[in-house]
């Protein structure tokens, strides 16, 4: 089940890269499944019509059960990394500039002049906007409703576990 939802993700983004992403891969991941389960249980209820013995499905209750709770795990991994795997990565992206630089190396001052706050923050900012979770006006940044329900649990975690609000 999994796999063919990973399918589905890989062919919706080639297709068609969605503008809410987080979004996007509940569906595909946690809805899809969802609905194509309920719907093998209403085509159970009719297996005159069907061509195989869908009335059990085949798999124990338990056993379908136990495989879905599996692919739910995996999908909610896989939607939590997600964002990871999405992101400009500082350390590849230093460990592919002096990868092509051959043999002649990269200097330091060279690393550092690659990265500026533009290059990290930009695309960082434009997730937050698409997803709705900043709003921009007048140059200057803030959170939305959704902003603030998604960073409140943080921010009470952080503070339960006596971490500043901004730092690690």
């Amino acid at each position: 089940m999994f796999l063919l939802c990973l399918c589905i993700h890989v062919a919706v983004w080639r297709n068609r890269y969605p503008k809410n992403r987080p979004a996007a891969l509940l569906f595909i991941f946690i809805v899809l499944p969802v609905i194509a389960a309920s719907m093998l249980a209403a085509l159970s209820r009719f297996a005159v019509f069907m061509p195989f013995d869908v009335g059990t499905w085949g798999i124990p209750l338990i056993e379908f059960t136990g495989a879905y709770l599996l692919h739910f795990s995996l999908s909610a991994a896989y939607i939590m990394s997600y964002p990871a795997v999405e992101a400009v990565s500082p350390s590849l992206m230093l460990a592919l500039i002096i990868g092509g630089s051959n043999e002649r190396g990269v200097s330091i001052e060279e690393l550092i002049s690659t990265f500026d706050g533009k290059f990290l923050l930009e695309p960082r900012i434009k997730d937050l906007k698409d997803a709705g979770m900043v709003s921009e006006s007048k140059g200057l940044l803030s959170l939305t409703r959704r902003g603030k329900s998604f960073v409140t649990p943080f921010i009470v975690l952080r503070r339960a576990l006596g971490l500043p609000i901004g730092g690690g």
